[in-house]
């Protein structure tokens, strides 16, 4: 019997403490919860892998998200993290508009630079929807893969090039005919 009133006196001790802790103000709100702990952080925050982590962190919708947004597209020099600011970004925000600008920028860069199919493709593919930088993209993707087109005397080649052409261009078009066209001649 004294076994069970050991327990009994053990568990008795355990919600005692529990509830004086409870009620002595030991709150079950973290200090995180508070913007000036994040904003401490984000002050902190050098890379934008940093700041990331606060904007992940930080309450939804709180000024210091939006603080961190900001700061993220500052620090942002990459393609992929301009890329991904932009697509993050609400629509029609200001952060929208100058990471888009900023993505422009990146991406006419590469364009300059850009020689081969693949290459111009991935600016094509990253370009914002309506752009400058999407409608050279899709010009010069035309340019260099007419010549091929025409080149092309494989099935390969030509599905490489129609893999490889803006979705309903005039290349692609010319090369799904030459698509059908060789299919037919080998039956």
């Amino acid at each position: 019997m004294t076994g069970k009133r050991m327990l009994w006196a053990a568990w008795s001790m355990l919600l005692a403490v529990v509830f004086v802790l409870a009620v002595a103000g030991c709150s079950s709100v973290s200090p995180t919860d508070d913007d000036s702990y994040w904003e401490s952080h984000l002050a902190a925050a050098t890379t934008p892998e940093e700041v990331q982590e606060v904007y992940r962190n930080a309450p939804y919708g709180s000024g210091v998200q939006k603080a961190a947004v900001e700061k993220m597209l500052s620090l942002a020099t990459t393609l992929a993290e301009v890329r991904w600011m932009y697509l993050d970004a609400p629509n029609g925000s200001g952060v929208e508009k100058a990471a888009k600008e900023k993505l422009e920028a990146i991406l006419t860069t590469l364009l300059a630079a850009a020689t081969t199919p693949r290459e111009v493709r991935g600016v094509y593919l990253d370009a914002p929807g309506g752009s400058e930088v999407e409608k050279a993209a899709r010009e010069k993707l035309e340019e260099i893969l007419t010549p091929r087109l025409a080149a092309a005397t494989t099935f390969e080649e030509v599905r490489g090039v129609y893999e490889d052409a803006p979705y309903g261009s005039e290349v692609q078009k010319a090369a799904k005919k030459k698509l059908g066209t060789m299919r037919r001649n080998t039956k």
